[in-house]
C-alpha cells in the first residue's frame, strides 16, 4: 500500500510486488557438500582460456599508384590550425621499400612509412609552373605620383577638446 496516495501496489505498478524470496526457487536435488566441491573443481580444472583476437592491426589503405608516383604528398601527424592543409607539398621519392620510402624533404633524406604517403599526381612540373608565371607577369616602372599637401587644411578644420584631444570636421 502507498501511503501518501492511498492505492495499492497493484494500482500503482500494475501488478503484484514479488518479494525477494519469490525470486529464486529452491532446489529439489540435494548433493552432498564434497561432492559438489569435487565436481566444481573438475569442471575448473578442464576450462581453457579463449584466445584473444589481435585488434591492434590497423589496416592502412595504399593507394594502387602510390609504388609508381615519383612524388608524394607527406600527412602532417601534428595538431593543426584550423585552416592548415593536412598534407605538406609533394616531395621527391629517392627510393622505396615494402613499408617505408626514401623522401627528399628540405634537402635531407627522410624514412617515411607508407600510411603517411598520398601519391602526387603533376599535370605541369613545378619548375616549368614558376617559370611561365614569371613569363606572365609584366615588370612595370614604378611612378612615384605626389601627393597634395592637404596639412593645411586639416589645421583650419580641426579643434582642440578640453583634454587636449583633436577634433577634425569633414
Amino acid at each position: 500500500m502507498k501511503e501518501d496516495i492511498q492505492l495499492s501496489a497493484e494500482m500503482v505498478f500494475g501488478t503484484t510486488i514479488r518479494l525477494l524470496n519469490e525470486f529464486f526457487s529452491t532446489s529439489k536435488i540435494q548433493t552432498d557438500p564434497m561432492s559438489f566441491i569435487t565436481q566444481l573443481k573438475n569442471v575448473m580444472n578442464c576450462l581453457r582460456p579463449v584466445p584473444t583476437s589481435n585488434q591492434t592491426k590497423k589496416r592502412v589503405f595504399v593507394h594502387k599508384s602510390l609504388p609508381l608516383c615519383k612524388k608524394v604528398f607527406v600527412l602532417v601527424d601534428r595538431v593543426k590550425s584550423p585552416l592548415e592543409r593536412p598534407y605538406d607539398r609533394p616531395y621527391e621519392v629517392i627510393s622505396r621499400a615494402e613499408k617505408n620510402y626514401v623522401i627528399r624533404i628540405k634537402g635531407k633524406t627522410v624514412n617515411i612509412t607508407i600510411d603517411r604517403l598520398k601519391p602526387c599526381f603533376e599535370t605541369v612540373p613545378e619548375d616549368e609552373l614558376i617559370s611561365k608565371e614569371r613569363e606572365k607577369v609584366p615588370i612595370k616602372q614604378h611612378q612615384h605620383v605626389p601627393t597634395p599637401n592637404t596639412s593645411t587644411e586639416a589645421q583650419a578644420t580641426s579643434t582642440h577638446t578640453g583634454s587636449g584631444r583633436a577634433i577634425r570636421f569633414r
